[in-house]
């Protein structure tokens, strides 16, 4: 099976159900059965063609947002035709309403595919924001870290003159005492 809206590729339901855990976690509700080729909608558990046969169960007609394909034959040909209504194509009903149907089909898997695109974009632009946010926190987290630093730096520099200064001060104290006793003997 493979998803529709990213390709992922995973075993089926009854396989090791990878390509279903892969549409319940992404929410990517379309998968394409390679043996098949029908395609499954998982949020409907149903495959796609027999989603639209029950639509038009339901509602006794079938809808198309496409062109109609007999518009394709409103040309001269079809004037033409005479009062017999023979279909000049030579196709029968049949092949028309296949072909209603495929646009159907047509019409709700691009409709379908959009909507799941469209949520995945959605996911991914949040995702993205989340992403931008946690990377400005760790840049703030950085540049403060940098200024304790620096503090710290100049603390230590300080620290290590002040230490110089008392080295001297103890050199100097300790060469007096020295010199006192030494003094102190000598008396």
């Amino acid at each position: 099976w493979v998803c529709l809206v990213c390709g992922h590729m995973g075993c089926g339901r009854y396989a090791r159900g990878h390509a279903k855990d892969h549409a319940c976690e992404r929410s990517h509700h379309f998968c394409l059965d390679l043996s098949s080729g029908r395609i499954w909608h998982y949020a409907g558990d149903v495959f796609v063609h027999r989603r639209l046969v029950q639509m038009a169960a339901a509602s006794g007609r079938f809808e198309v947002a496409l062109p109609d394909p007999a518009d394709e034959m409103a040309g001269p040909a079809a004037g033409s035709s005479g009062s017999n209504g023979a279909d000049p194509s030579g196709k029968g009903p049949d092949a028309l309403r296949e072909g209603h149907l495929a646009m159907e089909l047509d019409a709700v898997l691009a409709s379908q595919l959009d909507y799941q695109r469209s949520l995945y974009e959605a996911k991914l632009r949040a995702e993205g924001e989340r992403q931008r946010g946690e990377l400005q926190k760790f840049r703030d987290a950085v540049a403060a870290e940098e200024g304790r630093r620096c503090e710290l730096e100049a603390k230590i520099a300080d620290l290590q003159q002040d230490q110089r200064r008392l080295e001297r001060r103890c050199t100097t104290a300790q060469q007096s005492r020295a010199k006192a006793e030494e003094e102190l003997n000598f008396a």
